[in-house]
Order: C-alpha cells, then structure tokens, then sequence
C-alpha cells in the first residue's frame, strides 16, 4: 500500500495578508487572482486559508464578523459605499 503524503497549500503571501488587513480580513475574486492563480486560489479555499464568504467575495480565518465588516464586504462586491438604512443598534 502507498501511502501519499498531503502536502498543504502555502500560507497566503504576505500581500494578501496586507490587503485582508487593510479590509477586515475580506478579499475579492480579483483581490486573490491579482497575486495568485485561479488554482491556488481554490486550493486555499479547499484547506480552509481562505473562507468563501458569498460568491467573489473571501475572508480569512477569525475575521471579525460585525455588522460593520458585513457592510465592508457588501462595499468590496459593489464597488460603491453601501449606506444601511438601520441596524440593531437603531432599533
């Protein structure tokens, strides 16, 4: 019997680490594919370096999900600033 050794995807360059900073620990399709291939970008998504939010649209692990960073990540998809019309908090 062979047994095959399952090697994990590099860690997420540092970049990308960089950018997911800068946006709450979201990035775009086009975030990703700008630094790394389609390929790579499905496996990080397979070993869990990145998680699929909503389709176009990654976190990364431990992100911080607030009402707030849910917005961010509606302004990433967009392009344009999302304005709620209320929260919770309003309520």
């Amino acid at each position: 019997m062979t047994h095959q050794l399952l090697s994990k995807p590099p860690a997420l360059p540092p970049e990308l680490l960089r950018l997911a900073s800068s946006q709450d620990g979201i990035l775009t399709t086009q975030d990703v594919t700008a630094v790394v291939s389609a390929n790579t970008l499905a496996n990080y998504v397979r070993s869990a370096r990145l998680l699929r939010l909503w389709r176009g649209l990654f976190v990364v692990p431990g992100w911080n999900r607030t009402t707030e960073t849910r917005l961010r990540a509606a302004e990433l998809t967009l392009g344009r600033p999302v304005v709620p019309a209320c929260t919770a908090r309003h309520l």
